[in-house]
C-alpha cells in the first residue's frame, strides 16, 4: 500500500532531537559505564530508536517510510491511534505503547518460527 506524497511540516522534528542529543547520551553513557564500548552501543541503540521508533510511526512519516519492506506491521497501529495522542506521543507511554505493539508482532513471530522448526526438525 502507498502511503503518501509528501511528509508532515513538523516531522523532521523527532530526528532532529535525536541527532542533537545523541552525542550527549553517548558522553553520558561513556562517563557513566567507563567503557568506549558501553558508549558505542548505548549512543548507537539510542540512534537507532530515535529514528525508527518515534511518535510518528502513526502517520505516513519518514519513520514509517524507513520500515521498508515491514512498514505493513504498522498498519494497525496507524489505525489505532490518533496522531498526536497522549497514547502516540506520550514520551513514556507512547513509547511503551510502541515497544509493546512491535513485541506482539516479534512474539508472534518467534512462535510461528518455533511452531514451524517444531514440524521441520
Amino acid at each position: 500500500m502507498y502511503c503518501c506524497s509528501g511528509f508532515m511540516p513538523l516531522g523532521s522534528t523527532h530526528d532532529r532531537i535525536t541527532l542533537w542529543t545523541a552525542p550527549g547520551i553517548t558522553l553520558a553513557a561513556g562517563v557513566l559505564g567507563n567503557s568506549t564500548t558501553v558508549a558505542l552501543a548505548v549512543g548507537s541503540a539510542y540512534l537507532f530508536s530515535g529514528l525508527m521508533f518515534s511518535g510518528d510511526l502513526d502517520t505516513c512519516s519518514r519513520q514509517y517510510q524507513r520500515w521498508l519492506f515491514l512498514r505493513w506491521i504498522w498498519l494497525p497501529y496507524r489505525k489505532w491511534m490518533r496522531h498526536r495522542s497522549f497514547w502516540s506521543h506520550g514520551p513514556i507511554v507512547g513509547t511503551a505503547v510502541r515497544v509493546l505493539y512491535l513485541s506482539l508482532w516479534a512474539g508472534g513471530a518467534g512462535l510461528l518460527g518455533a511452531w514451524l522448526g517444531s514440524r521441520l526438525g
